[in-house]
């Protein structure tokens, strides 16, 4: 931020930690990253977001910090990179980056363009950070040995078509039952994990696979959730073995995606 004062000064004042290198060392490091190539404009310096992030207070070092311009994804570079130096320390990031589509005729956007064409992501700015994550965490783990968790998930959002939206806001039991068409428009995957959000559970907990005599259930604490198409009979009497046999299986809530099932009688 530059202020320019009333009196008539217009050099610029000195920055309040000026033993910090800025956006040239930034760009430096970050084409060390991608092997030399300049893929993005004016990143963070790592050496401010890493003060900037230790100053904020907490006894636990578990805090979560967000990043809504993400961009080359300084930050969670710098989160990583804090908890491999600090013992016991377990920040966590949420990097948040629109799926800008990259254009190989601007010429400033051209060697991320072709980067990721080179590696084989989509050619869209999220990716940049998605692929600095991994290249920083590799070289924090042969530089420092740290074993910390350096995972990560990369989601993005969709908006259903107006079709599926259609259906959904109507629900006819009669029609809609069994039809594999709305499951197939947000994937069991998408269904899953935003059920275990809204059910508290956050974007990462760990999730057990249920066979169910062929049929794929996800069990997760008090919830079992049944998404995929076919559960039938031999599902239901395999669920209710499961619940007469294995002590630790008990969940209290069973969360049925109605699209995906068919009247059957026992």
């Amino acid at each position: 931020y530059v202020k320019y004062y009333l009196e008539g000064r217009t050099k610029r004042p000195s920055p309040l930690w000026d033993d910090i290198d800025g956006n040239k060392k930034a760009a430096r490091d970050l084409r060390e990253l991608f092997d030399g190539k300049k893929i993005f404009d004016y990143p963070k310096p790592l050496e401010m977001m890493n003060r900037i992030i230790q100053i904020v207070p907490n006894a636990s070092n578990d805090d979560i910090f967000l990043d809504f311009f993400s961009g080359s994804a300084s930050l969670a570079h710098s989160v990583i990179e804090i908890n491999a130096m600090e013992s016991g320390s377990k920040r966590k990031f949420i990097a948040v980056q629109l799926p800008e589509i990259l254009d190989d005729k601007i010429s400033t956007q051209k060697p991320a363009f072709d980067f990721l064409k080179s590696v084989n992501h989509p050619t869209t700015l999220d990716y940049i950070g998605y692929e600095r994550i991994i290249r920083a965490s590799k070289k924090i783990i042969e530089e420092t040995k740290a074993e910390i968790d350096y995972g990560f998930k990369h989601f993005i959002l969709n908006e259903p078509n107006q079709n599926t939206l259609d259906k959904c806001e109507t629900f006819d039991k009669a029609g809609l039952l069994s039809d594999a068409t709305i499951l197939d428009d947000f994937g069991s995957e998408t269904v899953l994990t935003t059920w275990l959000n809204n059910d508290g559970y956050g974007l990462n907990p760990t999730i057990q696979t249920i066979d169910l005599s062929g049929y794929e259930a996800y069990y997760c604490n008090k919830h079992l959730y049944l998404i995929n198409p076919d559960f039938n009979q031999e599902a239901m009497i395999a669920l209710f073995d499961k619940y007469n046999s294995v002590s630790s299986f008990n969940p209290e809530n069973i969360v049925l995606f109605g699209y995906s099932f068919i009247e059957w009688s026992i």
